[in-house]
């Protein structure tokens, strides 16, 4: 949660992660999945901030926090579609970084960042929100969430 006490008034850019630190709380539950369980949104948050992942006055530039993060914890990514979410998920055994315009998930113009963590057997998708826990236990149609995306980068672990 970028709300943890234990790292909410972090610093980031020109907030804290728990104002702005969607991105790099997500990519922390992606490395900690996938490599390093210690790993937090501190951690993110200062690699984003010497890796040019952090955009002034708008948030995580997340292509650029995933390739720092892919470099120094060597796992691999690609930018997909809404079409490839499931095939990168059971395939590759990938979570799937996406960002959101206004919307649903998010009432500010920088969107909000998240993870896809999951398909059902019926094809919907399980998230995990970083800011709002309520959503990690529902499930949502592929087209509700494309209607709501701006882009999905799958990650996994070489």
């Amino acid at each position: 949660k970028q709300w943890d006490s234990r790292w909410k008034d972090y610093p980031y850019g020109s907030s804290t992660i728990q104002h702005c630190g969607c991105g790099v709380t997500s990519m922390a539950m992606v490395i900690a999945t996938f490599c390093d369980p210690s790993v937090t949104p501190p951690a993110m948050a200062d690699m984003s901030m010497k890796n040019g992942g952090y955009v002034w006055g708008k948030g995580s530039s997340m292509p650029n926090v995933v390739a720092a993060a892919s470099k120094k914890y060597k796992i691999s990514y690609k930018q997909i579609t809404i079409g490839d979410v499931e095939k990168y998920i059971k395939n590759k055994k990938a979570l799937i970084i996406w960002g959101c315009r206004t919307g649903y998930f998010s009432s500010s113009s920088a969107g909000h960042v998240m993870l896809i963590r999951g398909v059902t057997d019926s094809g919907d998708l399980l998230i995990a929100d970083p800011n709002r826990t309520e959503n990690n236990t529902k499930k949502f149609t592929k087209d509700f969430i494309d209607g709501e995306a701006k882009y999905y980068i799958a990650v996994w672990k070489k």
